[in-house]
């Protein structure tokens, strides 16, 4: 199966024709959550994978919880949905999780660790474990 992502000179990602179509098919609200920073190195990559799949989609919001801009936005979400709390090199606060995906009150984690090769994974040309692939299937799981 060919890569959910690939990066391009203009370090701009493309998804794949099977993330694209899981994208068109959502029929309910899902929000994507990027639960980064904006000084972690991998924020700019995960909220532009996110972007490209909201853009598909209008079902499909994105939201940003910055744990250093937002501390108590961020600390209220984790509580919410049972996330665990730790810290990042860039800050004294930090999730396990980098990107949730959120359907009603279900959700489905891709850890801070995925996405932290996320350029460096998109570069080499991917693989079926990829961000965007997470992603892709994050949303299938959250809709059954």
């Amino acid at each position: 199966m060919a890569s959910a992502i690939r990066w391009v000179s203009s370090r701009f990602f493309t998804l794949s024709p099977r993330s694209q179509q899981v994208a068109r098919n959502v029929r309910d609200p899902i929000e994507i959550v990027v639960l980064l920073g904006r000084a972690e190195p991998q924020w700019r990559d995960a909220v532009e994978l996110a972007e490209r799949y909201r853009a598909l989609n209008p079902k499909l919001t994105v939201r940003t919880l910055d744990p250093d801009r937002q501390r108590e936005a961020f600390s209220a979400f984790l509580q919410r949905y049972g996330l665990r709390q730790g810290r990042s090199a860039q800050s004294d606060i930090a999730s396990e999780a980098g990107i949730v995906i959120v359907r009603g009150e279900r959700h489905l984690e891709i850890r801070r660790e995925d996405l932290a090769a996320l350029g460096d994974a998109t570069r080499a040309g991917g693989g079926e474990a990829s961000a965007g692939e997470r992603i892709a299937n994050a949303r299938v799981t959250v809709e059954r």
